[in-house]
């Protein structure tokens, strides 16, 4: 038998066999690596769809947002009109204006309670700073709670039992010089 070293055509074997070996390594790396970036793709497509369909949800519900039922706040010199969604199903009152990304100047949400008791709001997932003007049976406003502050989850309360709550934009009662003791006229409200 010969020594390895001696025989040339045994050594260009060798050679081309560490040579295949390499190929093959840097293959499966290859391989390895497009595996990677087909499943960081996905990854990214799936977290995309998801934030499409969230902000599609989002401007649906804005959308949805039609205020289409007059309201009046009344005092002795004046009337202030606006317009209102009205929050008459669970499914409405729970969400309230929670995710819209805006509120036209002269709109609202009207919150109308079955039976007047103590009212607790907050503003979880809300996007917009609200004014919140809490009323009793005859429509009278009995507190108004200026500039709840976005995603605040601190609760803000009637102070007394009431039969609603009107959401409007934070600085609108101050704008239209809106008091306690001043009235919310509205058919569903029995005044």
């Amino acid at each position: 038998m010969q020594p390895m070293k001696d025989d040339p055509e045994l050594l260009r074997k060798l050679e081309q066999k560490e040579l295949r070996e390499q190929e093959l390594a840097e293959e499966y790396k290859n391989h390895q690596i497009a595996i990677y970036g087909i499943f960081c793709l996905f990854v990214l497509l799936g977290f995309l769809m998801i934030k499409a369909h969230f902000h599609t949800a989002i401007i649906q519900q804005n959308k949805n947002f039609i205020p289409s039922s007059p309201l009046q706040v009344q005092d002795m010199l004046h009337d202030v009109r606006l317009y209102v969604e009205i929050a008459d199903t669970p499914e409405k009152q729970k969400n309230g204006l929670m995710y819209r990304t805006k509120l036209d100047a002269n709109s609202g949400m009207l919150f109308i309670l079955p039976e007047k008791q103590p009212l607790y709001m907050w503003m979880k997932n809300t996007n917009i700073p609200l004014d919140m003007l809490f009323f009793d049976e005859t429509g009278k406003i009995t507190h108004i709670h200026t500039n709840a502050h976005p995603h605040d989850e601190t609760l803000i309360s009637s102070q007394s039992p009431v039969i609603g709550v009107l959401e409007v934009n934070a600085g609108f009662a101050q704008k239209h010089h809106i008091q306690v003791g001043n009235y919310i006229r509205h058919p569903h409200i029995k005044n």
